[in-house]
């Protein structure tokens, strides 16, 4: 403009505009890279993150299977507190049971309590996990009316996926006659599966 203001008939003038408008085109598509590249950034690090995740709640989940209490309640404490209702669940019952915590009824409820919504949805899913966690509340009564059947149904769910917690339940129910016939067979099927997994 200020070229056009001292001489408008100069060819310059459209060269500059050209260069302008180039420069311009140049530093947005930069502008948008730089964007485009902080995404990926943020993407790959949530990636990391969630990956270190699933490993912490591996980890948790193999503790509290081995009976080593304190520390799963340990690895999978952070978890919980982000909001993992599997994390949530485990913690609950741990408080409910006094493993690697001492009880506390209240605690255990109100972790359970806000991690339900979740498991129902994720059992809905055909998450093993969440089925045999949904079978517990059944069984226990705590949140649901209490129906072994019910529980029973979720548990052969889960242990057919091959979840070595509802396998233990679900050889427990077949043992008892609890939900189900009573059946010797069937209980040591299930519970002999679990114990390979190492669920003590």
């Amino acid at each position: 403009q200020l070229a056009a203001g001292v001489d408008p008939d100069s060819e310059l003038v459209e060269l500059l505009r050209q260069q302008m408008k180039m420069r311009q085109s140049a530093l947005a598509s930069e502008r948008q890279q730089q964007i485009s590249a902080g995404a990926d950034l943020q993407s790959e690090e949530q990636a990391r993150l969630a990956e270190l995740d699933e490993q912490r709640m591996a980890k948790g989940i193999d503790a509290y299977y081995s009976g080593q209490y304190e520390t799963a309640f340990v690895t999978l404490e952070p978890l919980a507190e982000r909001g993992n209702a599997r994390a949530q669940f485990r913690l609950g019952i741990m408080y409910l049971r006094g493993r690697g915590v001492e009880q506390n009824l209240g605690a255990g409820t109100n972790l359970i309590e806000n991690a339900f919504p979740k498991i129902q949805a994720a059992a809905l899913a055909g998450e093993a996990w969440a089925q045999a966690d949904l079978g517990s509340l059944y069984q226990t009564g705590l949140l649901v009316a209490k129906s072994n059947k019910e529980a029973v149904r979720w548990y052969l769910a889960a242990a057919e996926q091959g979840y070595a917690g509802a396998q233990t339940n679900l050889g427990a129910m077949y043992a008892d006659g609890k939900g189900v016939a009573q059946n010797r067979t069937e209980a040591v099927k299930w519970l002999r599966l679990a114990a390979e997994q190492g669920d003590k």
